[in-house]
């Protein structure tokens, strides 16, 4: 099979947004603007613990294109082939050069990093920051693996379940009993998933939010119960 290459990305540091660092790829410079737009309605909404949290880690937010998360980053960060990374597992969904604009991820949290990596630009865009976010302080495990170390997690599922915050005995169940009430597919898939989504539109949605937000993500009380309480539970004691 041919070796799908993908250009090495250069980064360009931005502001910085209460102590959060922002880059942006060269290639998506000129989106740049939207992007810190977006990334200060995130940063908004952040509880000063958990603003205290990502401070303390030096936490990075890079907005790059949707072809090299899907297609170049796994094989930049870790100077492994398209093909040695699918015999580990990794990136293999999405590496596809005719169906990731369709179906490739927009976001993403590596284990073990301390930045996230965000793709595109839209109204959604401040959502999709809170979500990858949210799956970093999930993330309870040690920084700066390797990629051994990384494939180690990935390949074993009770080292997995362990570097997880909502793995607590009390979040998986909360997420069979209202996993159905979220839309989307993607976020009913895993309790992982769930937990980063309904924490960022908890955090978009709270009660002093922009009422376009609630309306946009809505997350309520009423109907999710157990989830909405357990997520107040999890910002204040975080």
């Amino acid at each position: 099979m041919t070796e799908q290459i993908v250009e090495r990305n250069e980064f360009i540091s931005l502001e910085n947004i209460n102590g959060i660092h922002l880059e942006v790829s060269r290639e998506c410079f000129k989106k740049r603007r939207k992007f810190i737009r977006a990334t200060k309605g995130a940063i908004k909404v952040l509880p000063p613990n958990i603003l205290n949290y990502l401070q303390k880690h030096n936490f990075t937010i890079k907005f790059v294109s949707k072809k090299y998360l899907n297609l170049g980053l796994y094989q930049d960060l870790f100077n492994k082939t398209s093909e040695e990374l699918k015999i580990d597992g990794l990136n293999t969904e999405n590496n596809d050069l005719k169906n990731y604009k369709k179906n490739g991820r927009a976001g993403l949290y590596i284990w073990g990093t301390k930045n996230i990596y965000v793709s595109f630009v839209s109204i959604e865009t401040t959502l999709l920051i809170l979500h990858e976010i949210s799956h970093f302080l999930d993330y309870n495990g040690a920084f700066d693996l390797s990629y051994d170390d990384l494939i180690k997690i990935k390949g074993d599922d009770h080292i997995n379940q362990t570097f997880r915050r909502c793995n607590d005995g009390k979040f998986p169940s909360m997420y069979v009993a209202e996993k159905y009430f979220i839309r989307e597919a993607y976020y009913r898939a895993s309790y992982s998933e769930f937990f980063a989504e309904t924490l960022a539109r908890y955090l978009l949605t709270k009660p002093s939010s922009n009422f376009l937000n609630r309306i946009l993500f809505p997350f309520s009380k009423k109907k999710y119960i157990k989830t909405y309480e357990y997520m107040e539970d999890f910002v204040k004691n975080f």
